[in-house]
């Protein structure tokens, strides 16, 4: 059985003040405490604050969640105060008589006991409206641990107490005298409690059992079993609650965290996510945008889980099957398409190696593997509408078990007819006896760039020649023209987007002079420095990232003022000169995209999908939005030096120390 190849990816993320301290979740609310002792108030999944409690309350000691919201205990003016934070907004603090505080909560109450001298400590009971009851002078707790509405207390001396608040009281229940030697902790299961020790559990209360465990053991309680796992130990065992019997146990990688929501135990390994169903079967492996999240619990339809100081909604997304530089070849009575292929994780970035690839299209299927970061695959495709179905396979182990992961991506691509008369030109040819051409730049969307010098200027420029696939290329090269000299009236006071020198007819010759037809093309001014793709490769300083970032976003706001819509912003569309001024270039895809149906048709080669927007995606509709999404998209990969995968928010950008919050949250509010 071949699982679907996900990972745990970032959907929405909110900023704290500080780092998260505890998280509770209901059905549609969330409360959050962060370490400085604020409380955050948020609807779930969107994270979207209904209320923050913004005063830095004290120095948390302690903090907890329940069912019903969060509690915290925290110092302040040498003071210790317990904090109650409810779903609906509410917030209750009350001063604590005493320090060295332990508190264990129930259903209805959190109950918290404090040293007084070496014999004695002091109990209390607290409900969640802010009443408290007590406090009792009770002989010295060594272990405590709260089920349903009791307490259960292991004192100094053998003595297990239960007690309970009863008509406003709290009240000792029952006693019992039992012997535990070098107890650590009280745990409950299901109404039955048990004794953790150094070496052993121990059942209390119904019947008696001993089972011995390693040093360092932890319990979790999962129906009627007990869960036992130890940190960087790979074994997770079951142990019946009424037996101590051992039910299953399974060998994972070593453990780094483990967590049970609902009837599903989640095991954290580094970078891995196996979760189990109550039987200890595999049902699922999920891979971590971080190593291990530091709070984590299962919600209606995803996750919920901490970075520092910043709380994520997440859900199991498949993996990013990407297809770059979509492009066509023409050949004889077919093409040939032509594509990278990269797999790669949608919130962390990182690309995935070592994966079988299998390419169906047309009835034929075509495999190869993905070693390094990227795998090239041309494949003959014939005119008119075929359906390109990528499958990729990686096989993993995780201790014993052995597992195949396996994405499926398809895509629908429109294949234009073959033309019948193609002028074929290159490096050598002649424009009109002015522009030879060097050597070509790029083959996207639009069509061809060449370097050129004009003979007559002595200077450089770039030619663009259109596909004639796209339509009337008299007509793309008249409306290109047009929308880039509108553009450049944005220009006035600096170079904001690269100027249109010449447009039109010209008559070609080879490099003998021998005149060969006419083409339709663009003359555009050359800017030395290259395209920001190039720059993106080179070693930049933090400060000259962010002052690129700073004159892109400036520039964009310039050309939007004048009604401006680029329509295809991406690193290959951003020119940088020597003195690392961004220029805007290929102005004419929004407006193209517009007028002509065969443009809009075969986007699918015009666009890099990476960067272009869900309405031109679902809706085929370049807007203003359009823009400030791809630009979102580009200066992430810009300032974080790696591509995001939207509506994926990528990890890194959170973690980034260099970028200051706002424009974090600049970012992922462009991206959602």
């Amino acid at each position: 059985m071949a699982y679907t190849f996900r990972e745990l990816s970032i959907i929405r993320t909110l900023n704290v003040a500080s780092a998260v301290y505890a998280v509770s979740c209901g059905e549609d609310t969330c409360v959050v405490v962060d370490e400085i002792n604020n409380f955050y108030f948020l609807r779930i999944p969107e994270l979207s604050l209904t209320k923050r409690v913004a005063e830095y309350l004290g120095e948390v000691s302690y903090a907890k969640s329940f069912p019903r919201g969060v509690i915290s205990l925290f110092k302040k003016n040498n003071r210790y105060y317990l904090a109650i934070a409810l779903p609906n907004g509410v917030l209750h603090v009350k001063e604590l008589p005493g320090e060295k505080c332990s508190l264990r909560l129930t259903d209805n109450f959190a109950f918290a006991w404090f040293f007084e001298n070496i014999l004695y400590d002091k109990l209390l009971a607290f409900d969640f409206y802010g009443n408290s009851y007590g406090p009792l002078r009770v002989k010295r707790i060594l272990a405590g641990e709260a089920y349903g509405d009791l307490l259960y207390l292991y004192h100094a001396g053998g003595k297990l107490s239960i007690y309970k608040v009863l008509d406003n009281e709290l009240r000792k229940v029952e006693e019992y005298s039992i012997t535990i030697k070098r107890i650590k902790d009280l745990f409950a299961c299901k109404g039955r409690l048990f004794a953790l020790t150094e070496n052993s559990i121990m059942s209390l209360l119904p019947g008696k059992w001993v089972k011995e465990i390693p040093p360092d053991t932890r319990l979790i309680a999962l129906n009627d079993m007990l869960v036992l796992w130890r940190p960087q130990s790979p074994s997770i065992e079951a142990v019946g609650s009424q037996s101590g019997e051992t039910l299953w146990k399974v060998s994972l990688d070593p453990l780094v965290k483990l967590a049970v929501c609902g009837n599903k135990i989640y095991a954290f390994t580094s970078w891995k996510i196996v979760v189990l169903d109550e039987h200890g079967q595999v049902i699922d492996i999920l891979f971590s945008p971080v190593p291990v999240p530091e709070f984590f619990t299962a919600i209606s339809g995803g996750f919920i889980f901490s970075i520092r100081d910043w709380l994520s909604y997440s859900k199991p997304t498949q993996i990013k099957i990407d297809l770059l530089n979509l492009k066509l070849k023409p050949h004889i009575t077919q093409y040939f398409l032509e594509t990278e292929i990269r797999t790669l994780f949608p919130s962390r970035q990182e690309t995935i190696r070592d994966i079988s690839v299998t390419l169906s299209i047309d009835h034929e299927e075509y495999k190869t593997l993905i070693k390094e970061d990227t795998t090239t695959a041309t494949i003959p495709i014939k005119p008119g509408q075929s359906t390109l179905k990528i499958t990729i396979e990686k096989s993993i182990r995780i201790g014993d078990i052995a597992k195949k992961l396996k994405a499926v991506l398809e895509k629908k691509l429109p294949v234009p007819s073959i033309p019948s008369h193609t002028l074929k030109i290159g490096p050598g040819f002649i424009l009109n006896k002015r522009y030879i051409l060097h050597e070509m730049l790029g083959r996207g969307g639009f069509g061809f760039t060449y370097k050129a010098r004009d003979i007559q200027l002595d200077r450089l420029v770039v030619v663009k020649i259109p596909h004639e696939y796209l339509g009337d290329p008299s007509q793309i090269v008249e409306e290109a023209y047009k929308t880039a000299k509108i553009a450049e009236k944005v220009n006035k006071r600096e170079k904001i987007v690269v100027e249109v020198l010449d447009a039109g007819k010209f008559r070609v010759f080879d490099p003998s002079w021998t005149e060969k037809g006419e083409i339709h093309a663009l003359i555009l001014e050359y800017i030395e420095g290259g395209s920001l793709r190039g720059i993106l490769a080179q070693k930049l300083s933090s400060e000259e990232k962010k002052n690129l970032a700073k004159e892109l976003v400036n520039k964009l706001a310039i050309l939007h003022r004048e009604g401006i819509v680029h329509g295809d912003i991406k690193p290959e569309n951003i020119l940088v000169t020597r003195e690392m001024k961004p220029v805007y270039s290929d102005f004419q895809t929004a407006t193209l995209f517009a007028i002509f149906e065969n443009y809009r048709k075969y986007s699918v080669y015009a666009f890099t999908e990476a960067y272009s927007p869900p309405e031109l995606k679902e809706r085929g509709e370049i807007l203003r939005e359009s823009d400030v999404y791809s630009l979102a998209v580009t200066l992430i990969e810009l300032l974080t030096g790696n591509l995001p995968c939207p509506p994926q928010i990528p990890v890194h950008l959170p973690a980034k120390r260099d970028i200051p919050t706002t424009i974090k949250n600049m970012l992922i509010k462009a991206l959602s």
